[in-house]
């Protein structure tokens, strides 16, 4: 008997390198303002991204000097609320004052991130997705428009790692890189 001899696959990368994470940080005024708080919050929180585009608009609670937000934990499928710093509390105070003032108090959606779309259909002017001022409507963001984003960030960005090679940004590697 001979045994087979398996070809291991080289590992990818799933965490962001410290190098590529400065130029993120460097380029996130690139994304319109509730999508660089959504990275921000996410990279901060270690959330996968279904778990932040459920979040709800009304998710903070504050207990005496401590900061909580409520959060949906996909894996165990239940909400709980997690004490954070209050400079996330502050990020997600941002973002339910932009809602308030894009949709207005009395609005009926209940989420804290909603679709941005630079497409001319939806009355942005036309234009490349980071070049002209997006539409936002109350409808909840999906994962696939994230996606898309992120591809059109990391070309815009031009994101390279220590080698030069071009970095393949994904929404779970804010995830992974916090982990």
């Amino acid at each position: 008997y001979t045994p087979r001899k398996y070809i291991e696959k080289t590992p990818q990368i799933e965490t962001i390198p410290e190098e590529v994470l400065h130029q993120i940080y460097e380029n996130f005024d690139l994304f319109p303002p509730p999508l660089e708080r959504l990275f921000r919050l996410q990279l901060v929180l270690g959330c996968r991204i279904g778990e932040m585009l459920r979040m709800p608009c009304q998710c903070l609670k504050k207990e005496g000097e401590q900061w909580f937000l409520l959060r949906w934990v996909q894996k165990r499928k239940h909400w709980r609320f997690y004490q954070i710093h209050s400079a996330v509390a502050e990020l997600v105070i941002e973002q339910q004052k932009f809602l308030n003032q894009q949709f207005g108090s009395d609005s009926k959606f209940d989420k804290l991130f909603c679709v941005m779309s630079t497409a001319s259909m939806h009355g942005a002017s036309k234009g490349k997705r980071f070049e002209v001022e997006p539409i936002y409507m109350p409808e909840i963001l999906s994962a696939t428009t994230i996606r898309d984003w992120l591809k059109d960030f990391r070309k815009k960005a031009d994101l390279k790692d220590k080698y030069g090679n071009r970095f393949n940004l994904q929404s779970h590697m804010f995830r992974r890189t916090k982990a």
